[in-house]
Order: structure tokens, then C-alpha cells, then sequence
């Protein structure tokens, strides 16, 4: 392989890397509902630095736990913020079970910086 075409393949590869971490971010925020003010700018809240970590820990489930409807309520801790309806399968808390579109918590809500 020549150098014009390793540059023409980073290149290549740098555009398809850019463009796909756009359509990521844009599909994080457009939810069809609004359930907290944050969520008004377009884009999907931000974790509280307080749970640095804690996706390593325990991944959508951890979050489930806490966010996620269950039969002690939705959410299941009363202080949470709630997932929006929209994140579950049918558009449905009642569901219990997230869409699979939604199973990846921390691509759309990163950890806030201090």
C-alpha cells in the first residue's frame, strides 16, 4: 500500500468516525417526550458526578434500579428521575423492559465533569 492510499484510508476513516459519532449524539437527543427541563435543550441530561463509576459497576441495570419503573414504583427510588416513557418498550413504563434502542444508558447520558 502507498502512502496516498494509507492517507486516503485514515481520511476515509476519519470522516466515517465523525460522522457516525454524530448521528449518535443527534439520535440522543430526540426524544419525542420532555420529562425534565434539561431535556428542553434538546439534549438528554447529564449523569451527577456523584455516579462516576457506577456504569462500570453495574451497566443499564444499575440504572434500571434506581431510574426504572418496577412495582415499588416508578421510578423505583423516589428521589430519581424517572425514564422517560419513551425509552421503553411499547412507549410503556408499564412494560417494565426498555426498548433495545435504549439499553446503552451512559452513550446519551455521560457523566457530568466537576
Amino acid at each position: 500500500m502507498n502512502k496516498n492510499t494509507r492517507n486516503r484510508l485514515g481520511m476515509t476513516f476519519v470522516v466515517a468516525l465523525a460522522f457516525s459519532g454524530t448521528m449518535m449524539l443527534a439520535s440522543c437527543g430526540t426524544s419525542a417526550s420532555s420529562t425534565s427541563s434539561t431535556e428542553t435543550t434538546g439534549m438528554p441530561p447529564l449523569q451527577p458526578v456523584l455516579h462516576s463509576g457506577r456504569w462500570e459497576l453495574g451497566a443499564t441495570d444499575l440504572c434500571y434500579s434506581c431510574h426504572g419503573a418496577s412495582s415499588a414504583g416508578n421510578p423505583t427510588v423516589d428521589k430519581a428521575q424517572a425514564i422517560p416513557e419513551s425509552h421503553y418498550q411499547d412507549g410503556s413504563s408499564a412494560t417494565m423492559q426498555l426498548d433495545s434502542g435504549y439499553s446503552q444508558c451512559i452513550n446519551c447520558h455521560p457523566v457530568a465533569q466537576e
